[in-house]
């Protein structure tokens, strides 16, 4: 007879010792706890959120956002920004926009700016700006009534 072998199954930490027998094979299985929240904050959150309900793995994730499969653990683990590039792509895949309300005008430019996949020294190139004087309004200083317009005409209508 050959050696026999038997599985253990943990759920929910009920005995925290196991026995071991060095002469039998074992192997060990738990369940694995869910890691997402119903509440999602961050666009990796909602991501996460989105590809755990669908039943998708991160490889097929990237796989249709065209990215590197270990961007998409990165940025559902938070452990990088994911880049303005990739954020109206991230949006049509999960079928709304989770980006927040602005409740300011330096708000409403980084977040508009994001939303349409602009970096930030691409839109003050356009606009025909510096990148510092942009950086500025998304900082909180108010841009004057010129370049408002300007904004506007790029972006759309800021927030009352």
């Amino acid at each position: 007879m050959g050696p026999q072998s038997f599985t253990l199954l943990a759920v929910g930490n009920s005995q925290r010792r196991v026995a071991f027998l060095p002469w039998v094979p074992t192997r060990l299985k738990a369940l694995k706890p869910q890691v997402w929240t119903d509440n999602p904050v961050t666009l990796g959150d909602h991501l996460k959120k989105t590809r755990r309900e669908r039943g998708l793995l991160q490889r097929e994730v990237a796989e249709a956002l065209r990215v590197d499969s270990m961007s998409v653990v990165n940025w559902e683990k938070n452990r990088t920004r994911i880049g303005a590039r990739f954020v109206p792509a991230i949006i049509e895949w999960l079928g709304y926009d989770p980006l927040p309300r602005a409740s300011s005008v330096g708000e409403w430019i980084a977040i508009e700016r994001t939303r349409r996949g602009l970096a930030r020294r691409v839109l003050a190139a356009a606009l025909g700006w510096d990148e510092a004087t942009l950086g500025e309004y998304e900082g909180g200083r108010s841009p004057d009534s010129r370049r408002l317009a300007q904004l506007r005409a790029v972006l759309g209508k800021p927030p009352s």
